[in-house]
């Protein structure tokens, strides 16, 4: 059952470094709760809704149902949108760094 190994590597890498970038992923995720408040200051937003418009603009995702019209709420939206873009590139990174470890790691075991 190599493939059961290989998953099962992975995602015990996957948490470690996971683990290890844990404070740089929680430092991103409060950039996004605060420019949430930000937003929902700016264009008289419930928290929820800020949050929400954050939330969807930092995953890159973008629905359009909430639109900053304020020039606050947009810049803010433009620094979410990069902050969302560096959180799926350290995702990305670290599932890279995963499954090499994963696979180097099944590779000798099977050896």
């Amino acid at each position: 059952m190599a493939g059961d190994t290989l998953v099962r590597h992975f995602f015990r890498s996957f948490g470690y470094v996971f683990w290890q970038t844990k404070s740089i992923y929680g430092v991103l995720f409060g950039v996004v709760v605060a420019g949430g408040f930000v937003v929902g200051r700016a264009e008289n937003l419930p928290f929820g809704d800020g949050f929400y418009f954050a939330m969807i603009t930092g995953l890159t995702i973008g629905y359009g149902d909430i639109a900053p019209v304020t020039a606050v709420g947009r810049l803010v939206a433009i620094g979410l949108g990069v902050v969302g873009i560096i959180v799926t590139g350290m995702i990305v990174a670290t599932a890279v760094h995963a499954l090499r470890d994963a696979v180097e790691v099944t590779r000798i075991t099977e050896e």
